[in-house]
């Protein structure tokens, strides 16, 4: 009998305290939003390199 070992999933997404920086209209029906805030600092931090 052979026993198989559940490995955890990593989450896919989260939530992140953000406020809006900039609004910039693109197109007539696009407008590019930038973010900003710590939660997304730490998080870009976190991914750079890997």
């Amino acid at each position: 009998m052979s026993t198989s070992t559940v490995e955890p999933v990593a989450l896919q997404y989260r939530f992140f305290a953000a406020h809006v920086v900039r609004a910039r209209r693109v197109g007539a029906s696009l407008v590019r939003v930038t973010f900003g805030g710590a939660d997304l600092t730490a998080s870009a931090a976190s991914t750079v390199g890997g």
